[in-house]
């Protein structure tokens, strides 16, 4: 699993990278900035083979499925 930022330019560090250790409300107030996905769909979201709104929807639609 990992974390994507919703918006980019608000990114402040990337969370869980290089070890890094960060005062928690820290990376609480960063993980709100972000969304997680499997490595899959995230690298197809970087890739701009899919949205983050279509993987919402398929989201929901599985879950009432």
């Amino acid at each position: 699993m990992q974390f994507h930022h919703l918006d980019p330019s608000k990114k402040d560090f990337g969370v869980g990278s290089k070890g890094l250790t960060k005062a928690w409300k820290k990376v609480e107030k960063e993980l709100e900035k972000t969304v997680l996905l499997c490595s899959n769909c995230h690298g197809e979201v970087h890739d701009g083979l899919i949205s983050i709104a279509t993987l919402i929807l398929k989201e929901k639609h599985r879950t009432t499925v």
